[in-house]
């Protein structure tokens, strides 16, 4: 396995984990009432 390609399956599974964490949190504080800000 080249370096590149292993940079670039570390960048997504970084970016994965980031909009895991982000699509999670929208729906927990929507739940919660406060993601009303759309």
């Amino acid at each position: 396995m080249s370096s590149s390609s292993l940079f670039t399956a570390l960048f997504l599974l970084l970016f994965s984990s980031i909009f895991g964490l982000l699509v999670t949190s929208e729906k927990y504080y929507g739940m919660r009432g406060v993601g009303k800000r759309y």
